[in-house]
This record gives structure tokens, sequence and C-alpha cells, in this order.
């Protein structure tokens, strides 16, 4: 936080915000975000094995778990979609490239809660198993690829 003439600048997770006339009962708060696409990652892995994949996937503060869309995209998708188990902070996130065409990825939310593990091949639909903090499987899903 810093003074900026009468105002006053505030940076966080959640971007930059200017608090406009903070003395007076017309005080507002502005982004001053812009083009800036803020996070605040706790984990990132890397998929650098796969050319084709080759893409960056993060759990940050407040916005759960993302991917890259492509790789060199600017462009991030949360994990799995809308649907995914884990929501709200994201945590700890794993690549395992078992060999050029099968690969894990792991995921989780605060205190691995809603462990992921997801199965990609390449062709076929990817296989999502969600775990409890013991490991016991509590559910599995298949998203088309």
């Amino acid at each position: 936080m810093v003074y900026a003439g009468n105002d006053i600048i505030e940076v966080d997770d959640g971007g930059i915000n200017r608090l406009s006339s903070p003395r007076t009962l017309t005080r507002r708060w502005s982004s001053l975000d812009g083009n800036l696409r803020i996070a605040e990652f706790y984990s990132v892995a890397w998929d650098g094995k796969d050319a084709k994949n080759g893409r960056i996937f993060g759990g940050a503060q407040d916005v759960g778990v993302s991917i890259q869309a492509t790789q060199d995209n600017r462009t991030w998708d949360t994990a799995l979609g809308p649907a995914s188990p884990v929501q709200g902070d994201g945590g700890i996130v794993q690549y395992d490239n078992v060999n050029d065409i099968l690969y894990y990825s792991y995921y989780s939310s605060q205190r691995l809660a809603n462990f992921t593990r997801q199965t990609a091949a390449g062709v076929g639909p990817v296989k999502v198993e969600v775990a409890d903090k013991g490991g016991e499987v509590l559910r599995e899903i298949e998203e088309p690829l």
C-alpha cells in the first residue's frame, strides 16, 4: 500500500486497486489492473516432456487450479472446466510423464482436499479420480479429450 497524492494504491492477490479521496464520504475503490492477468500461484508445474502439450499448470489463491489452454497461450482454463472438484484455493500440482503418450496430472485444493489424478493418453477420454486425504477414491469422472 502506498499513498499517491490524495489516493491510496493497494496491491494484493486480487489485483491493483486505487482508493480515491480516502478521507471523504465520496471515497471510491477502482481497479488499475488494465489488461493484466492477476493470479497468486501456490504451486506450478510444466509438462515439458511432450512438445505437443508443453503447458503450464498451477494451483492459485482464490481461483482454483488452472491450465494453459495451449502451449505459449495466455488464455488459462479451470482444470476440467466448471465441473472441477477443485474450486476456491488451488493447492499443489504436478505432472508425471509416464512415456511419450501416457501422462498423469495431479492437483488438489487446500490441505490436499479433493486430491485428483487425471490420466490422459493423447486419445480417448480423460479419466479423473478424486480421492480423500487417505487416498480412498471418492468418485471417478471421464471427460472427452
